[in-house]
């Protein structure tokens, strides 16, 4: 996917991804300060994007933070498809504010976190950022689509200071990561022991 280029200015609003009839309703959001709304007039398929491509007004604002977190926790399915983008902004935000926008973590860690996948190849995203302390909601990811192969659950144990941020507005207690490469994660559950622990 060819990468959008981030506004340059914050004085002018980039709104390509949005229908020309709501250009006025999102300009009059920004003017509000709302900028839940701006997003929202996007939909959940186009508000990381469109975060991406208005960034330096986010930044500006000191929106960043939370938008990140209200992006990265309200898709219906994943953000797999907008990884690039998130890793971007996630290196440019605050820590303090960004885990300040995300709900009081249960706890002073280490955590044990866990991560359902299943399919081939890029789509599996083994090190993807969503994990959760909940065994039981990983195994709900490995097998909610009963066509993908290879369902699997892996969980990695990581210190209070790797946490981005952590939400349960889901009650799916998810923990945010950006797993370095060499971070060692282990499976704990594939394919029949899934289907027998669904027994």
């Amino acid at each position: 996917m060819e990468r959008p280029q981030a506004m340059v200015s914050h004085r002018d609003l980039d709104l390509r991804y949005l229908s020309s009839h709501l250009h006025q309703a999102a300009r009059d959001c920004i003017e509000r300060d709302n900028w839940l709304g701006f997003l929202t007039l996007h939909g959940n398929a186009k508000g990381v994007v469109a975060l991406y491509v208005n960034l330096d007004l986010f930044k500006d604002r000191q929106w960043l933070e939370p938008a990140l977190v209200e992006v990265m926790t309200a898709p219906a399915l994943n953000n797999r498809r907008d990884s690039d983008y998130l890793l971007c902004m996630l290196r440019l935000t605050d820590r303090s504010r960004l885990r300040a926008a995300g709900d009081e973590l249960p706890g002073d860690g280490p955590f044990t976190v866990y991560r359902g996948v299943a399919g081939k190849g890029r789509a599996r995203h083994v090190r993807g950022l969503s994990w959760t302390l909940d065994l039981e909601r990983a195994k709900w990811f490995a097998r909610r689509f009963p066509d993908l192969a290879d369902p699997a659950v892996f969980c990695v144990t990581v210190s209070e200071d790797a946490v981005l941020f952590y939400s349960d507005e889901r009650q799916e207690k998810e923990v945010f990561l950006h797993l370095d490469v060499r971070t060692p994660i282990r499976r704990v559950l594939r394919g029949r022991d899934l289907l027998d622990s669904q027994a």
